[in-house]
Formats: structure tokens, C-alpha cells, sequence
């Protein structure tokens, strides 16, 4: 059986799809330092939503991220509909795609899916420098430098540095008093 509102009955306005918005798709950080994912959601809704974050690593399956005790949301969910997460104490292995599912019981989804691509800069270490060949004038020798780790590797460039201006002095002549240097002194 169905049933018709009657007339001059009032139809229910139809709910705003629920949408997922990213305030930055690429976000970049210092190993060690915190990160931020921003994104938040609108809806007409009033129910609280249901929230996933899954990382996608660049090479691997995707699963829950390992941020336990690292990670939180900015604000509130309850309160807000901000869903930033801050990651502290960013890891190498923490860069990858991360995906926000947000699902609104009984709300229709537009778009309720956000991804943001973290990226972990990690400075590079002490380069291992060597010395090829023999030093000596007129003699070749090759110089080469690779740092162990670092995201994105680092690259040397060398570059010869012009010779410095030699002064040279016409020999001084004088005597030397005891705790003082005499101020005769003849060319």
C-alpha cells in the first residue's frame, strides 16, 4: 500500500547530499615535526558521523594507519565538522595517501570520500665522502660524497673554488725588543 500526502500537506525538503571537502590535497613535512590533514565535511544532518582514515602507503596494501598514540583530530568530531587529524612525530613511513570516509546515517552521500597525499621530508644524514687518486700538482684525483639517507636523496655538486690572491712582502728588517715588536723596521 502506498500512501500520498494529502493536499496542502507540506513535503519533506530532500536532504543535501552529504559532501567530504579537502582544504589541501598535497601536504609536505619535516620527519619529526607535525602534520595536519585538512578536511571536513558538510551536511544537513544533525546525527554524528561515522569517520575511517586508512592510509594507502605508496608500496602495499592499504590498512589502518599505525598512529596510535601519534595521531588525533584537531577539534572535536562531535562538536565540529572539521575531521583534520594531526599526525605528531611524522615517520617516513607515515608518507602515503590517506582516505577519509565519512558516512551520516540516514544521509545520502554525494562525495563522502577525501583523499590527502602526505609527503615526509627526511633531511639527509652525514655524507660518506671520499678521495680517489693521489693529490699532488698536476695530478687528477676524483671526490665523490653520498649521504646514507634522506627523502628526497640529496644530490653533491663540486665546483672549484678560483685560487686565492697570494700578497707576497718584501722582506722586513728590524730588531725586536723584549714583549715588543719595535716600530724601526727598515726595507
Amino acid at each position: 500500500r502506498i500512501s500520498l500526502p494529502g493536499p496542502g500537506a507540506a513535503l519533506p525538503a530532500p536532504a543535501s547530499p552529504l559532501e567530504v571537502h579537502v582544504a589541501r590535497a598535497a601536504v609536505l613535512a619535516v620527519e619529526g615535526e607535525g602534520a595536519v590533514l585538512p578536511v571536513w565535511y558538510s551536511s544537513r544532518s544533525r546525527r554524528p558521523p561515522y569517520v575511517t582514515w586508512l592510509l594507502h602507503p605508496p608500496h602495499g596494501d592499504p590498512f589502518q594507519t599505525p598512529l596510535q598514540g601519534r595521531a588525533s583530530f584537531v577539534h572535536a568530531v562531535a562538536a565540529s565538522r572539521n575531521l583534520s587529524v594531526l599526525i605528531n612525530g611524522t615517520r617516513e613511513a607515515d608518507s602515503g595517501q590517506y582516505v577519509c570516509t565519512v558516512n551520516v546515517p540516514g544521509e545520502a552521500a554525494g562525495r563522502n570520500v577525501a583523499v590527502v597525499n602526505l609527503t615526509v621530508l627526511v633531511p639527509p644524514g652525514t655524507p660518506a665522502c671520499r678521495l680517489l687518486g693521489s693529490p699532488g700538482v698536476g695530478r687528477d684525483v676524483t671526490l665523490s660524497c653520498a649521504a646514507r639517507h634522506g627523502k628526497p636523496l640529496p644530490a653533491y655538486r663540486w665546483q672549484r673554488a678560483p685560487p686565492a690572491p697570494r700578497r707576497f712582502f718584501p722582506p722586513a728588517h728590524g730588531t725586536r725588543g723584549h714583549g715588543d715588536i719595535g716600530t724601526d723596521m727598515r726595507t
